[in-house]
């Protein structure tokens, strides 16, 4: 996802008047992290650690 897709997206998903999809949630979490490896916002500890557990969890299943 390049800079300018996250930024597109995260602006997407807060406009939303609901609950996104859970997919939906996902794409905004790795737009997020695409934006705070790019200095544009900042993740609170729980999103690190949530993003951290996701990635965690996909290696997991890409191993067994």
């Amino acid at each position: 996802m390049t800079v300018e897709e996250a930024k597109r997206y995260h602006a997407e998903y807060q406009a939303m008047k609901a609950k996104g999809t859970s997919a939906e949630y996902m794409r905004y979490m790795a737009a997020k992290q695409v934006l705070a490896d790019h200095g544009l916002l900042e993740l609170t500890p729980g999103q690190r650690g949530f993003l951290a557990s996701v990635r965690r969890q996909l290696s997991i299943g890409e191993d067994a």
